[in-house]
């Protein structure tokens, strides 16, 4: 099959230009990252948070203490890398471990006070510079852009497992 053409088989539809959507969206998800993750910091101290350890808090802050397990589900991550990522963020002091409420056999993940500034200040400034690149745009390209998003994720839904996405779409629209 030529790279530039995906054929779905079922409808017989052609869809051209698969290597231009790989570049833009390549590009996107570049500019999104930085976007989204520049300046992070709590106060004065300036702390290196990856955007995986921004998703570990956010997860945290949405849903409230949870087990590594817990964790690596909600993420789609397997437990290894959920237990490698908080690791680093007990370092930075963003979150703690402490026995589970209801069985001391388990170990609960809780966001710090600290982690929950961040987690804060995070969604602020992120809100505020998206805010400020979409205002850039006319409110035609505001509602496409949109419009091309909630496609994009629907489509998208068919490869990964169906609770994932489903959790995933609504966790983005609350953050």
């Amino acid at each position: 099959m030529h790279m530039g053409t995906l054929v779905n088989h079922r409808s017989k539809v052609a869809l051209v230009g698969l290597g231009r959507a790989e570049d833009v969206t390549e590009q996107f998800l570049r500019v999104f990252s930085r976007v989204i993750t520049a300046g992070l910091s709590v106060g004065d101290l300036r702390l290196e948070v990856t955007f995986a350890q921004v998703y570990v808090l956010r997860y945290l802050h949405q849903y409230g203490a949870r087990t590594i397990g817990q964790i690596a589900e909600g993420l789609g991550i397997t437990s290894p890398a959920a237990t490698k990522l908080v690791d680093r963020l007990v370092i930075k002091r963003l979150v703690a471990r402490r026995e589970g409420r209801h069985d001391r056999r388990v170990t609960e993940v809780r966001l710090t006070a600290r982690g929950k500034r961040l987690v804060e200040r995070f969604r602020a400034r992120r809100q505020e510079r998206l805010s400020r690149i979409v205002s850039r745009m006319s409110g035609e390209q505001q509602a496409r852009f949109v419009q091309g998003l909630e496609a994009f994720i629907a489509a998208a839904a068919a490869e990964v497992r169906p609770a994932r996405a489903a959790t995933s779409l609504s966790r983005q629209r609350s953050l």
